[in-house]
């Protein structure tokens, strides 16, 4: 059995990360190591909640390059408003103006500090920009790993994160989707105690479980 490592914990991104990095170990007859991304579930971050969509996405990208390189499999991935295309494709990514929220210009601004570090003169928008740095430019999602992703209603990146979902599934991949209706980008910190809110965590600590679970109990 391949070692696992867990799901939605900051240890455990990183483990899939490490894994990565370091390949099959030869002593274990080089077989893929398994693992589960997820984005962290801690609080936090500055206003419209950006870190929480920068992490989604850097799951994202894990899943798709683990499946590139083939050293991790990574069986899940949990994605929360993750920030996907650096584009402005879609109505909502133009929408959002609010600067109260995560809005036009604080992702702009995001993706040209995320790019300037990751590609160095490439700019949001450029051809050039990689799929492992905003993963909706991937031209192939097959074989990506089971993914459970939610989104806000009124969130910048609602169209964005609702297109990569729709495009998993249209290959094979199995998806459980969340849009939640009138909510921003970042509700659960601005009204955590919200319904909305409440039903969003509820229904994240059950998928962090399920995935977490052994596959025997999932039959």
């Amino acid at each position: 059995m391949a070692p696992r490592a867990g799901c939605g914990h900051p240890r455990a991104g990183g483990a899939a990360r490490r894994g990565a990095r370091r390949g099959a170990h030869p002593d274990r007859g080089g077989r893929p190591r398994r693992a589960r991304a997820g984005a962290p579930a801690r609080r936090g971050g500055g206003a419209g909640r950006g870190p929480a969509a920068l992490g989604a996405r850097r799951w994202a990208r894990v899943a798709l390059r683990a499946r590139d390189e083939g050293d991790v499999v990574v069986d899940a991935q949990l994605l929360v408003y993750p920030m996907l295309d650096d584009r402005e494709a879609t109505v909502s990514s133009r929408g959002v103006v609010d600067p109260r929220v995560w809005d036009v210009t604080k992702n702009r601004h995001a993706w040209a500090a995320y790019l300037g570090g990751v590609a160095g003169t490439v700019r949001p928008g450029d051809a050039g920009v990689p799929a492992y740095a905003a993963p909706a430019r991937a031209d192939d999602l097959r074989r990506l790993p089971r993914t459970w992703l939610a989104t806000a209603e009124l969130d910048l990146f609602c169209d964005e994160d609702v297109a990569y979902a729709a495009r998993l599934l249209e290959v094979g991949v199995s998806v459980e989707l969340h849009v939640y209706p009138g909510a921003v980008h970042g509700f659960d910190v601005f009204a955590p105690a919200s319904a909305v809110a409440r039903r969003f965590v509820a229904e994240r600590t059950r998928a962090f479980r399920t995935f977490l679970a052994p596959a025997s109990d999932l039959h």
